[in-house]
């Protein structure tokens, strides 16, 4: 989502949302990096060596024991239904958003944030972590979004992807600091 000319995008590290955004309280959704310009809104979430993406912490999601306080958000049931197909669950039956509950948030805030603009969010990730990676039958989180936001998303929310290894590969850095980047934290920019 490249900003037009004379639109420049501004950023900002560890964007706290503010309690009204997505009706969260008291723990409102924090975006890893976020830009916006006039005409778009992009904000990524970093992953390294988590296990996966963030699921929920309602009790019993498997029998729809869900929290009163996600029930009641309904931004998220918003963006669960119009981004991943997903409705919100019958008394009894498994919470359909436990498993990727931090993608539906994201997705969450970028239509807030978004405010009718171009929005998308992304992940960058760690290409050997087998949460991210394909493993087996797994395909790894960035196929599982990728193909479900393209199977159900109302095109109002962008998915993009991309891990440590070929960002670093493209950045516009000298040899020392790609020494670094594989010395300290297994980065080579010949992936």
């Amino acid at each position: 989502m490249p900003a037009s000319a004379g639109t420049p995008f501004t950023t900002q590290f560890e964007k706290k949302l503010e309690p009204d955004t997505l009706g969260e309280r008291p723990r409102q959704t924090a975006l890893d990096f976020f830009a916006e310009s006039s005409g778009s809104v992009l904000w990524m979430e970093a992953k390294w060596t988590e296990p996966g993406i963030s699921a929920c912490g309602c009790e019993e999601p498997d029998v729809g024991h869900c929290s009163e306080r996600i029930l009641g958000r309904d931004a998220y049931w918003t963006a669960a239904e119009r981004i991943f197909g997903l409705n919100r669950p019958e008394e009894g039956t498994p919470c359909p958003i436990h498993a990727g509950y931090q993608a539906v948030r994201n997705s969450a805030a970028a239509i807030a944030l978004g405010g009718g603009r171009e929005a998308a969010f992304g992940l960058i990730y760690d290409a050997d972590n087998p949460y991210f990676r394909p493993t087996g039958r797994w395909p790894g989180w960035p196929v599982v979004l990728r193909e479900t936001v393209a199977d159900y998303g109302d095109g109002g929310v962008n998915f993009v992807s991309v891990s440590w290894q070929e960002l670093i590969r493209d950045l516009p850095v000298g040899p020392e600091v790609l020494k670094w980047a594989a010395e300290k934290h297994g980065l080579r920019s010949d992936v």
